[in-house]
């Protein structure tokens, strides 16, 4: 029970609440390893989350001038994240020296590796650690198919492997393959279909998978189906309704793009659940970029004023301010032009003060 809400709030981004969850499932039953390596999970997406890499790609107008780098995570749940990943670890170890052949046993060290390899990727940014506890990931999700060949489950993590492996460029698979591992996306994308279709536990881990893999190969009608699905089932998750933006961006439909981002805007205005946690800076710049490039000005400059709505008063306010400005200055609205160029040169980025005071010449 515990854990069905748990995976609920999961899927909705609602990593805290999550953990809330996972906690009552230990203190239900303390020695289920997938429990610890659920709770470590929810931590390392707190982590994910606070540094911006689970949202960042969508606001790629707003990339553009932020700098990327984040404050280092928090130490307290980096610290949890390490004691539930060692415990987790610990107990699905402890199980398979009493029994070298407990299928669970080595699905939930195939789990608790595929985490800690996520971690090294995806914030820690250590590529090399991350291929190593791949590996032993791979390797024990191989033993969990030998002993019990129904877990489906176990193909999520060998799917995932076989479809990143694939995917490394081409000069630089043969240090790959030094270690017997070549790769197949086509075969990745195939187990990750199995667990989506017949997994217990692994569904909807792998159906958003496969909505980011078809992504990433430029199937886009289908990876938008599948993360429509997905808000069907988690309709609180706004990352969900982002990326289906973005198969339309990557399509080049620039005015659908607008569109739905429009609608979580609607949605973070009305304090929809869920969506009160976008960023509205990011999301508003981003709306008014996407209508700028579908040549909408006008409605390019609301959302540029929008944005000027947000406190406190950021690099992205004052790309605004010169936004608004050049938007004036071609409708010949020389005051109004005049007094958003103004209050870029105000702002305390040397090359916004330079763009306002070219802006101001042109006047």
């Amino acid at each position: 029970m515990y854990e069905r809400k748990a995976l609920d709030h999961f899927y909705s981004a609602e990593f805290r609440d999550a953990e809330v969850q996972y906690k009552k499932a230990i203190a239900f039953e303390s020695e289920n390893p997938l429990y610890w390596n659920g709770l470590a999970d929810c931590y390392l997406f707190q982590l994910l989350l606070a540094a911006g890499r689970l949202d960042s790609r969508f606001y790629s107008a707003a990339n553009e001038f932020l700098n990327a780098t984040s404050a280092p995570p928090d130490a307290a749940v980096l610290k949890a994240m390490w004691d539930a990943l060692q415990r987790g670890r610990s107990l699905a170890e402890k199980r398979v020296r009493e029994n070298v052949n407990d299928a669970g046993a080595h699905y939930a060290l195939a789990v608790n590796y595929s985490i800690e390899a996520h971690y090294h990727l995806n914030l820690a940014r250590k590529p090399l650690d991350a291929l190593r506890l791949s590996g032993k990931a791979r390797d024990s999700a191989l033993r969990t198919r030998q002993l019990d060949p129904k877990n489906s489950d176990s193909n999520l993590i060998l799917g995932g492997y076989e479809y990143a492996i694939g995917s490394v460029p081409v000069a630089f698979r043969w240090l790959i393959a030094l270690g017997g591992h070549s790769g197949s996306k086509a075969r990745g994308v195939e187990l990750i279909q199995d667990a989506m279709l017949h997994g217990k536990r692994t569904s909807t881990a792998a159906l958003a998978l496969l909505a980011v893999a078809y992504g990433r190969e430029k199937l886009f009608i289908y990876s938008r189906e599948m993360f429509q699905h997905l808000m069907r089932f988690f309709p609180r998750n706004y990352l969900y309704e982002m990326e289906v933006a973005r198969t339309y961006q990557g399509e080049g439909n620039l005015g659908a793009a607008a569109e739905v981002c429009k609608n979580v805007a609607r949605k973070y205005e009305a304090r929809a659940a869920g969506y009160d946690r976008v960023d509205a800076v990011k999301l508003y710049f981003q709306i008014a970029t996407l209508l700028v490039e579908h040549k909408r000005p006008d409605e390019a400059a609301e959302f540029f004023q929008k944005v000027l709505s947000q406190k406190p008063e950021g690099l992205l306010h004052g790309q605004s301010y010169l936004r608004l400005g050049e938007y004036y200055s071609a409708r010949k609205e020389r005051e109004k032009a005049r007094e958003m160029f103004e209050k870029a040169r105000r702002m305390p980025f040397l090359e916004i003060q330079k763009q306002a005071a070219a802006g101001l010449r042109k006047l």
